[in-house]
C-alpha cells in the first residue's frame, strides 16, 4: 500500500511538472512570436473561444483568409488568443527559433503542414 501511494505521488509530481513545462514553453513561444511581429488576437466572444479550442494548440499552421496566407499559433489555455502573422513574420519567427535552438538546444519550431480551411469560425475574428 505504501508503494502504491508513493507511486501515485510521484506520478502526480511528474504530471504537474510536465504541465508547467508545457505552459512555460507556450509562453516563451508567444514571446518569440511577438518579437517576430505576430499580432495577438484575443478570443473575446464565445464563438471565438469555441473556434480557438477547435484549432491545433501550440503549433503554427497556415490559413488562407481574404486571399492572403496567414500563419497562426493558437493558445487557448495560456493567453486565450491567436498569434497571427504573415509570411515575413513567419520567416522572422523561423530565424529566431533557429537562433534559440542554437543557443539552448531546445526545439522551438512547431509547424503543422498543410493549409487549414478558412471556414468554420475564421470570420468570427474580424479583420486582421
Amino acid at each position: 500500500m505504501r508503494r502504491f501511494l508513493l507511486l501515485i505521488c510521484v506520478t502526480l509530481l511528474v504530471a504537474s511538472g510536465c504541465a508547467t513545462a508545457q505552459k512555460q514553453h507556450a509562453q516563451e513561444t508567444g514571446e518569440v512570436l511577438i518579437t517576430a511581429d505576430f499580432e495577438i488576437q484575443n478570443a473575446d466572444t464565445p464563438a471565438q473561444k469555441a473556434h480557438l479550442n477547435s484549432l491545433p494548440q501550440h503549433k503554427i499552421f497556415k490559413i488562407k483568409r481574404q486571399g492572403k496566407d496567414w500563419y497562426v499559433y493558437a493558445d487557448a489555455k495560456g493567453c486565450g488568443c491567436l498569434y497571427v502573422g504573415d509570411y515575413e513574420d513567419y520567416q522572422r519567427y523561423k530565424d529566431q527559433a533557429w537562433e534559440h535552438y542554437l543557443q539552448t538546444g531546445q526545439e522551438r519550431l512547431e509547424y503543422v503542414s498543410g493549409d487549414r480551411k478558412t471556414s468554420g469560425g475564421w470570420n468570427d475574428w474580424g479583420p486582421w
